[in-house]
């Protein structure tokens, strides 16, 4: 459990973050990285919430190794980012899919779940600032509801997109 001096100083962080990324401060350290490898990473790290929830993980990478450029630490929070809501808004013994794949000279990434899903009056507010949507089953679910703004600001940064498909109790895949 995060002891709410901890919940403050991750929500201290969070905010600095985006005065920097509102304000253009932000400087990449781009470098050439396995992507894959990232992703495998960011699994192990996040092995216990996953196995805690009895959460299988699938993945499904077109190459064996998939090289990318961009600022590893950022692309590192946004996969932990997605994942742990992957983790927090999936059902008991539900499923998480990462993939990765080529399109256009670009690697393209996706995190997708089995989820709760994002309701369609929702999904138009999940990129703003400290919103949470409500819960259709009534749980609560901690967070400051910045994780996914940051995520879009990091992306952007990197001169990228980011897209949601998602419907009420259908699952979630973010895909960048």
């Amino acid at each position: 459990a995060i002891s709410e001096s901890d919940r403050a100083i991750k929500l201290l962080e969070n905010l600095m973050s985006l005065t920097k990324f509102d304000s253009g401060s932000i400087k990449l350290n781009k470098e050439c990285f396995d992507i894959n490898e990232l992703i495998r990473i960011v699994i192990i790290d996040k092995l216990n919430d996953i196995e805690a929830k009895n959460i299988s993980v699938e993945t499904d990478f077109a190459q064996e190794r998939m090289f990318v450029t961009a600022d590893k630490g950022f692309i590192k929070q946004v996969l932990c980012n997605l994942t742990d809501n992957a983790i927090k808004y999936n059902t008991e013994g539900g499923k998480i899919k990462f993939a990765t794949s080529q399109a256009s000279q670009k690697t393209v990434i996706s995190i997708s779940d089995t989820g709760i899903g994002i309701s369609k009056e929702a999904l138009p507010h999940i990129w703003d600032r400290f919103y949470q949507a409500n819960s259709s089953s009534g749980e609560s679910y901690k967070g400051h509801g910045l994780g996914l703004c940051i995520v879009k600001e990091i992306i952007k940064v990197h001169g990228q997109t980011i897209s949601v498909n998602s419907a009420a109790n259908a699952g979630t895949s973010f895909t960048f």
